[in-house]
């Protein structure tokens, strides 16, 4: 597993310059969560203490929690609602990481969802 870890790092930017062994100290310390279909992994507004990599499934972004709260459980998003959609290898959630800012977007998983979650340290 934590070479699959290492080489999905591998290929995102900010991970793409580190060595091997500095990406597998990278993944030593990540955690991996598993997301239910329209469970909330971020929150608008929220501080950043991680960011996200998708190891399996999809996750949908939107501008306003409140673009959530009024789905009902088991529905999907109104594609109307939706600003970005992430998908395997995909990762998000660091910008407010890097920047210290509020989170910009809520993040919904899409589907069953499986995550490597890194923090800040």
């Amino acid at each position: 597993r934590r070479l699959r870890y290492e080489r999905t790092l591998a290929k995102i930017p900010v991970f793409a310059d580190l060595g091997s062994y500095e990406r597998a100290m990278v993944v030593k310390q990540a955690k991996r969560f598993s997301f239910k279909p329209g469970e909330k992994i971020i929150r608008q507004g929220e501080v950043a203490d991680k960011f996200y990599v998708i190891l399996k499934g999809s996750a949908v972004s939107t501008k306003s929690d409140g673009d959530v709260d009024h789905v009902a459980p088991g529905s999907k998003i109104p594609p109307d609602r939706i600003m970005r959609n992430f998908s395997q290898g995909q990762y998000f959630g660091e910008l407010a990481l890097l920047t210290g800012q509020p989170r910009l977007a809520t993040i919904v998983a899409n589907d069953s969802l499986e995550v490597l979650a890194i923090d800040r340290d």
